[in-house]
């Protein structure tokens, strides 16, 4: 797992570092267009001493950022604008309106192109919000049954354990405590479940206190360590809550080298989780009675 997790944390490096490299580049691709352009303006000004070509080349930088760096787009249309109106100036010695006028055009371009990214920002940001909410339980934040469901379907690295853990005694928080407390149990597990968890496992709610785990490429063997791992925090979790709020978990695993019913692989993983629930409240009743 700490080979997984050092693997993790180069990856990420790796991609910031090429994230950087990406930026720079298309920083210098556009910083050199500008320079290109604002040449090609100059000498296509004292060539022709006409505005009427050389302001079509500021639009390649302004919708090269508005591709690439989109909050530039405004400031170059402002640059370019003051740098029209300079360049005619000083090349004519005069003021004309057609100057100002191709200059707001330039000016207005920039805006209406930085909107239009606004605008597409705006519905990317919607779009993802919608996503991860029809995919995230809204209470733990983990994955939903919904998501986890076509998981199952989708082509999977064998072997793979699925895993339905419950928590033990939910009711009865909520009884005595309230709800809320209930909701801290729930929150609480999905954060000692994915603690617990090896990169690449998902961990989704599968409705009111029951969670599911699948694992890809795991043996039983890995899916015991989970659960070691799970029993570990569990504990350690429980050293600072009081006797009527401990927390317990019932777990119940599957696993499938084929892949091809893992829905039957989920059922019967739930059915184990149900024996050993079973088998914990045996257990806890012949104490209490051989107590009395």
């Amino acid at each position: 797992m700490q080979n997984k997790l050092k693997d993790k944390k180069i990856e990420k490096k790796e991609e910031a570092i090429s994230g950087e490299r990406s930026f720079k580049k298309e920083m210098l691709l556009i910083k050199a267009t500008v320079v290109i352009v604002m040449f090609i303006a100059m000498v296509a000004s004292i060539l022709y001493k006409t505005d009427r070509l050389y302001t079509h080349f500021f639009y390649i930088p302004i919708a090269m950022s508005a591709i690439w760096r989109p909050k530039w787009t405004v400031p170059l249309g402002i640059f370019f604008s003051l740098y029209h109106i300079l360049l005619e100036i000083s090349i004519k010695s005069e003021v004309s309106y057609s100057i100002f006028i191709r200059a707001m055009i330039i000016l207005l371009i920039s805006i209406i192109l930085n909107e239009i990214w606004k605008k597409e920002l705006r519905y990317q940001i919607k779009i993802s919000t919608l996503t991860y909410k029809s995919c995230h339980d809204a209470l733990t934040k983990v994955y939903n049954r919904g998501y986890f469901q076509w998981l199952l379907g989708t082509k999977l690295k064998l072997p793979v354990v699925i895993m339905v853990i419950d928590i033990d005694g939910l009711k009865r928080v909520n009884d005595h405590f309230g709800h809320p407390a209930g909701d801290e149990q729930i929150i609480s597990a999905a954060e000692i479940l994915g603690k617990s968890l090896r990169f690449g496992d998902t961990l989704a709610r599968l409705g009111g206190d029951e969670f599911g785990i699948l694992a890809q490429s795991c043996s039983e063997e890995g899916a015991l360590d989970i659960m070691m791992r799970v029993d570990t925090l569990v504990e350690q979790y429980n050293q600072d809550q009081s006797a009527e709020r401990w927390l317990s978990l019932s777990i119940g695993y599957e696993s499938d080298e084929k892949g091809t019913m893992l829905n039957e692989t989920l059922k019967k993983a739930d059915q184990k989780m149900y024996e050993n629930k079973r088998r914990k409240y045996e257990v806890a009743n012949e104490t209490i009675q051989k107590n009395l």
